[in-house]
């Protein structure tokens, strides 16, 4: 190599060219390869000589071919490393991987899984080690009766065929290559009834061929969704079973009821109710609808509110107040309209009143007509008392002795009807004789006293006339007659007034 003297190594040009002449070399890069013109000038500064970065230059070169080194004795170590816990995993089969590996290196006689897994298995009613997933190995050639049992399922009972060259065999299954599992799933029963009966059925969107009630196999693992259709009826969807998991989905569990026994075995019971949505309208409306003896109103009639009821006995009472409640039984079916009109009662009472003495004493007048409409819906009822009348006018007429006749309108939310008789008078004509002479006799007083009122006062009347007579009108009643006349003994008898004749009364008073 060429000498450089000393003073060389103060000048920056002068230093840049001996790395780079030192550098070419080698075909690798050094670090001294990404000096910098400044960074340069700070290692001629630093350093006295050429000597001094050669020497450096070498250093650097060392620690590069070391690290090599070290980088490749990391990476054979850490290969053989995995190698060796890959070789544990595949004796041991800790993962998954390392059982693949090893049935592929050493084929089982046979490999079995189940849904549900940790089931038992049995090769001629010879319990195996362990349960599902199970490997069986060192089987002689031969036929099997395989057995898998797990609680609350049936068995399932196989035949196994081991030969001496080929694939193993199980009647009723595809045969399998390597380590290939055969995988067996248990079986459950869904007991499927609905009301009403004789429902078509739909599982997983595949009709079944068989209406309700019915039973239906099914393999577990596997989602079984359920679906009803009936004519006249709304259909029933958003029910799902989970067999594996034991979990059912149901969006109403109004029109499904679903329950699983587990004695002996597992098995599903499922009823669909159907149903209908029925609007309900009332007179009046917003009538307050209860079903079932429900503390809670479910809606009110004549808003278009559409009621969801099964096809079952259902018991509903309209409500509304001032109004007689209705209680309706309906048994909903094919044939239960979508809309019910309900009328509602109110009750009245009915009362008669003098309406000349302002007392509230009822006459038990006689109604004897009440109509609706011009229909006739009452004949004959005398007061007082109550009824049911619907939410409608109506038109009533009273009657009776001693009073005119008098006509009512009822309206609509009437709860009371008064009806103010106005009395008439009972035409009657007294005639007084001598009992002895047979004569009649003038200037008699005549007196007459109500007994049906007993507070009413006295009534005094003409005198008779010379032919012993007295004429006049009193309203129809019971009254007490009085006669006086100086000579002639007092006398009094009861006489009963009515409108419909004359009311001819005849007296013989005796002389003193």
């Amino acid at each position: 190599m060429e000498k450089y003297k000393r003073d060389d190594a103060h000048n920056p040009e002068r230093a840049e060219e001996i790395i780079s002449t030192d550098s070419s070399q080698n075909k690798s890069h050094t670090p001294a390869e990404i000096l910098t013109h400044e960074q340069a000038s700070s290692v001629t500064n630093y350093f006295e000589g050429e000597d001094d970065i050669k020497t450096i230059i070498d250093v650097i070169r060392l620690s590069e071919r070391g690290n090599k080194k070290l980088f490749i004795r990391g990476g054979i170590a850490g290969a053989g490393l995995l190698m060796f816990f890959l070789l544990l995993d595949i004796a041991f089969q800790w993962s998954a991987t390392g059982t693949t590996i090893y049935d592929f290196m050493f084929p089982p006689a046979i490999k079995i899984t189940s849904v549900p897994a940790g089931a038992k298995v049995y090769l001629n009613e010879q319990l195996q080690m362990g349960e599902t997933p199970i490997t069986v190995d060192k089987i002689q050639p031969g036929i099997y009766k395989l057995k898998l049992t797990l609680d609350k399922y049936n068995p399932i009972v196989k035949s196994l065929l081991i030969p001496s060259k080929g694939d193993i065999k199980i009647l009723g299954e595809q045969s399998r290559r390597g380590n290939q599992p055969y995988n067996f799933k248990f079986k459950t029963s869904l007991e499927l009834t609905s009301t009403p009966p004789d429902a078509q059925v739909f599982i997983n969107n595949i009709k079944y061929g068989l209406n309700t009630p019915c039973s239906i196999t099914w393999e577990i693992g596997e989602i079984c969704a359920i679906e009803l259709k009936k004519a006249g009826f709304k259909d029933l969807t958003g029910f799902s079973l989970d067999t594996e998991n034991m979990i059912e989905e149901i969006d109403d569990r109004r029109i499904w009821k679903f329950e699983i026994e587990e004695n002996p075995t597992v098995r599903y019971k499922l009823n669909g109710l159907f149903g209908k949505h029925i609007t309900f309208n009332s007179k009046p409306s917003n009538a307050e609808i209860y079903l079932d003896d429900h503390p809670k109103a479910i809606g009110k009639t004549g808003q278009s509110t559409k009621i969801f009821l099964t096809a079952l006995p259902h018991k509903l009472v309209i409500k509304k107040k001032r109004y007689n409640s209705k209680t309706i039984k309906l048994n909903v079916n094919e044939s239960t309209p979508e809309e019910i009109f309900i009328t509602l009662t109110r009750p009245v009472k009915f009362f008669a009143y003098d309406a000349t003495n302002g007392k509230d004493k009822d006459l038990r007048a006689m109604v004897t007509s009440l109509k609706r409409n011009g229909k006739t819906v009452m004949k004959k009822r005398r007061t007082p008392f109550k009824i049911n009348l619907q939410n409608e006018n109506y038109t009533a007429v009273f009657s009776k002795d001693g009073y005119r006749d008098i006509f009512v309108k009822i309206a609509k939310n009437d709860e009371a009807v008064v009806a103010k008789l106005e009395p008439s008078e009972g035409q009657f004509s007294v005639v007084i004789l001598d009992d002895e002479l047979n004569l009649p006799i003038s200037d008699v007083e005549i007196r007459f006293k109500s007994l049906d009122d007993p507070d009413n006062s006295t009534v005094v009347l003409n005198i008779t006339d010379s032919e012993g007579t007295s004429n006049g009108g009193l309203r129809p009643g019971l009254y007490l007659i009085q006669t006086r006349k100086d000579g002639y003994a007092y006398q009094e008898k009861s006489i009963l007034i009515k409108t419909s004749d004359l009311n001819l009364i005849e007296l013989n008073l005796k002389k003193l």
